[in-house]
């Protein structure tokens, strides 16, 4: 599946492990990729965050409030394992780009899965920071074409 990303989505989908780790969190999982996708300030998909009033920083601190930092006494050596919500995301992202007849995944697909993804801790961050998420998906739809 991983074969189909652009080199910024493979890009993103490693600062999303990164990001997991740093917070010592043993899975990845959507919130790491919506702030790895806000880490970026130079992808569209930031860009468009950013226009919806979401910064990296208030995306931080929101997911932090929903996510609890626990640890445990085993550990994860090696790549993180992903959640099942990150597996739906990407998988779904493969799906977008087939939808706007793509051949590549790009970061504007992982978006419009991440807004897609039912329960998710990204998008009911972005929900309680008051983001519209169709209209976000309106403007990563119009960005697309």
């Amino acid at each position: 599946m991983y074969e189909h990303l652009t080199a910024e989505a493979k890009d993103i989908l490693g600062k999303a492990e990164k990001l997991a780790e740093d917070h010592q969190q043993e899975y990845v999982d959507t919130e790491h990729i919506l702030l790895a996708i806000a880490s970026r300030p130079s992808c569209p998909a930031a860009q468009l965050l950013v226009r919806h009033g979401v910064s990296r920083a208030k995306l931080e601190k929101k997911i932090r409030q929903l996510v609890k930092n626990e640890m445990s006494d085993s550990f994860v050596t090696g790549a993180l394992p992903s959640a099942p919500h990150l597996q739906n995301v990407v998988a779904n992202a493969v799906t977008w780009a087939r939808k706007l007849k793509e051949d590549r995944v790009d970061t504007k697909h992982l978006m419009l899965a991440v807004l897609h993804e039912e329960g998710s801790a990204a998008r009911i961050a972005m929900q309680e920071l008051g983001v519209n998420l169709t209209q976000l998906q309106k403007d990563l739809l119009a960005w697309a074409m």
